[in-house]
């Protein structure tokens, strides 16, 4: 069976107004590469939004999504095109993958959510779904690549932590 992975072009930090809170906090999130918020970035950011973008990436959750790692490299806001296990194309847009290099490395996947959410159980009734849609889609893929996992996580930028979200 012939796999079809691809990467979509898509338009990154377009600017203009109308976005919505968690719109802005994601813009904002997403041109991370490594580190933090570069504070030249703000001038264009509610101030909501780079509050709750900052208070995000300085809290431990947010050192663990965006601390360097050596080996790694970094997918932010990247929309694919994939075949599923029916062999049907689905078309996902994965907000930050972490990939380890090496053999045996993880693919750690995490999903910006800025929802008004405290209980796990609810952050994994509302969007486990989707991530886990995402492992099944990079899943085949990746063993091939790296033989490694895939781990997925909600990023609850109010809350500022992770909710790692179990396989099927």
């Amino acid at each position: 069976r012939r796999v079809l992975f691809r990467s979509v072009s898509q338009s990154r930090y377009s600017t203009g107004g109308g976005l919505g809170l968690g719109d802005e906090v994601h813009r904002s999130l997403e041109r991370i590469e490594w580190g933090g918020l570069d504070p030249s970035w703000k001038e264009n950011v509610p101030a909501g939004a780079w509050k709750l973008a900052d208070d995000f990436c300085q809290s431990g959750a947010g050192q663990e999504v965006f601390e360097k790692r050596e080996g790694c490299r970094v997918w932010r806001e990247k929309a694919l095109e994939v075949l599923d296990t029916g062999n049907r194309l689905v078309a996902a847009a994965v907000d930050r993958a972490v990939l380890e290099e090496k053999k045996g490395g993880d693919l750690r996947i995490y999903d910006f959510k800025t929802d008004q959410v405290t209980d796990d159980q609810e952050w994994l009734k509302r969007h486990g779904a989707q991530l886990r849609k995402y492992a099944e889609l990079l899943g085949g893929w990746w063993k091939k690549r790296s033989g490694g996992q895939v781990r997925v996580w909600i990023a609850a930028v109010r809350d500022k932590r992770l909710i790692e979200v179990p396989g099927k």
